[in-house]
Parts: structure tokens; sequence; C-alpha cells
């Protein structure tokens, strides 16, 4: 629930046992002169949002209350806004961000699963509230001037699989021309144009966190997700699963930029650093949506309506420009 109530819009509340994750502090007597929620009763226990925090896990009976104001005086029209897409809630107060939460998740026979989809609904109590202009739109895409207001959808290292250790080195196999040299954890394509596929298993949601280095400017690779098993054909991750590419920061087509979803979508920047430094990355895939992170920035989103793939392998390409890049600290956590 986005809460409509004097000096409390934006405020957050559980619904039928739904908890969310968000960036804030526990609410202490000392902090209620200074935020806009005044407790309803004795012991209630809430959160103030506040951009940078620990990540904080909801409890069904815990609120989150922005840490503003930015009601109009009463009597005065507010613009209300939410914006949600792929697990990232943003509260909107008459053009002011206000709250961001993560991963709503409720439980169904037992199981958490993801609150991705649903009803609308508008709540009447004792109070006289008016409404006009309700409207809603699909989004395929986060708004770009909202990128840099959402956190990743998992704050630590925690339940990771590590894909470029000695042991899990063992599941990869080399499709097509050129190879992979793994020397002291990191992997370093050759020749090409291959594919270098962890076949220890299939993958559904996940995050995919990783390392790479192109040792020349706009040396090429690519990162892939949800392709199936590609026997001897290294377009078959291509062509049926999803390309993040390597490569060009600046490139003349926008979709062959570093960070794109090749060749479908344009990340806003690459963010990388100069060749010769390691880049981190962050692929989140669930669902048909998809993010990239480069280097602690959000610079992509994209939902994929071809519906093209909902799970498979994930792998590295290799590819004869005759330059190098090289991959290390590869891992991935799966979502539900």
């Amino acid at each position: 629930e986005n809460n409509i109530m004097e000096r409390g819009i934006g405020q957050w509340w559980s619904v039928n046992g739904a908890i969310i994750d968000v960036e804030g502090e526990w609410i202490t007597p000392e902090m209620e002169p200074q935020i806009p929620y005044k407790k309803e009763g004795a012991g209630e226990k809430n959160i103030v949002y506040k951009k940078g925090a620990p990540r904080i896990t909801t409890a069904p009976e815990n609120g989150i209350t922005p840490g503003f104001d930015a009601e109009k005086p009463l009597g005065q029209w507010n613009s209300v806004e939410v914006i949600f897409w792929a697990g990232n809630c943003i509260h909107l107060l008459n053009g002011k961000v206000n709250m961001v939460l993560v991963n709503p998740r409720y439980q169904e026979g037992g199981q958490w699963r993801p609150l991705s989809h649903g009803r609308i609904q508008l709540q009447s109590e004792a109070a006289e509230v008016f409404y006009r202009n309700v409207e809603a739109r699909p989004l395929y895409e986060l708004p770009k001037e909202f990128l840099d207001e959402i956190p990743s959808p998992v704050a630590d290292e925690q339940e990771f699989i590590p894909l470029l250790t000695p042991e899990a080195v063992k599941d990869w196999k080399q499709c097509g021309p050129g190879r992979f040299l793994v020397q002291n954890g990191a992997a370093t394509g050759e020749g090409g144009m291959g594919l270098w596929w962890y076949a220890g298993r299939v993958f559904t949601n996940f995050v995919l966190r990783g390392e790479f280095l192109q040792e020349q400017e706009i040396a090429d690779s690519g990162v892939f997700v949800r392709f199936p098993d590609p026997r001897d054909d290294p377009w078959a991750a291509v062509k049926q699963g999803h390309e993040i590419e390597i490569g060009d920061p600046n490139p003349e087509k926008p979709t062959w930029r570093t960070g794109s979803l090749y060749p479908f979508h344009a990340p806003v920047t690459a963010n990388t650093r100069t060749p010769g430094q390691w880049n981190q990355y962050e692929i989140v895939c669930r669902g048909h949506d998809y993010s990239v992170r480069i280097n602690d920035k959000l610079i992509n989103t994209w939902t994929d309506t071809t519906r093209r793939s909902l799970s498979g392998y994930v792998g590295l390409q290799n590819y004869p420009d005759g330059k190098t890049v090289r991959h290390r600290n590869l891992r991935l956590k799966e979502l539900l």
C-alpha cells in the first residue's frame, strides 16, 4: 500500500502479509519530531526510508515512512505516483521521490513468491479524500531520471555461487573456435567467435556478478544469459539467449555500447574505466526483465517484449578482434 494520509503520503504498509526490502533506519523516539509520520499506537515499530542506509527486510506489521514531507497545504491537490518495474518500487509525491523499495514478496503454500502483478485499488476509511486523474500505463524500462535511485536487489555477497573456481571451471565447455585460458582466477578469451559456457546447470531468475578488463580500447567480448545447450553452434547464445555487450563505450550505434542488451536496448552510458583497469558488473534477470549495472551504476533496464527466454545457461564470448578481454570473480545468486 502507498498510503494517502495527512503527513503520511507515500508510506508503505503491508497488505495480506506481503514484505519488502528498504534502505532505512528503525524509528527511535528521538527521531519522531523530525519525520512526517507519528505512531498510531504504543509499541508500533516502524522504519524511516533513508537512501544508502543498511538494507532492512520488513515484517508485515512494520510500516515505512518517508524522511521528509512534500505534501501541499490542506485543501490543495497533491500529485501521487507509484512506479513499479521488475520488483523495483518508487513512490513520488509532487514530483519528489520520497521512497524506494525492492523485492516485494508474499507467501503462498508456505513458499515465498515475488509480488510482480495484481489489481489496483483505492482505499476508503473514515476520512474524506478526493481523487482525480487516476491513470496507469505499462513500463518496459525504468524512466532514466530514476536509475540512480534504485539499489541492487541483493545488498551483500551471501549465497552467491562462484563460477570460476578450480572446481567450477571443470563444468565449463568451449563451443566454436578459440578458447579461454584460466590463470590465477582470471579467464582470458583467445580467437573465436566462440562461446565458453557453464554447463553445470541452467538458471531462471538470478543476479550475475563479475569483473572484466579490456587490455586495449574497444576490445570485444560479451556475457550471455539464458540460452539453451548450444551443442556446436556459438550463435545459439546470440539468437536464443541474451548478450550483455562488452566492447565500445561510445559506438556509432548505441545498441552496440558496452552494457547494452545487444542488439535490442542501449544503456544510458557505459560507465567503464580506461583499458587496463577492472570493471565490476551486475546483471539481473527476473522474468522477462533485465537490468545491467557497471561500476555500481545502474545503466540499463529493459523488458523483453518478444519473451525470448526465461531460463538457460550462462557463458562468455571470445571474439576474434586480436584484442584481449579478461574475466574474473564470476558468481551467481538465484532469485525468487
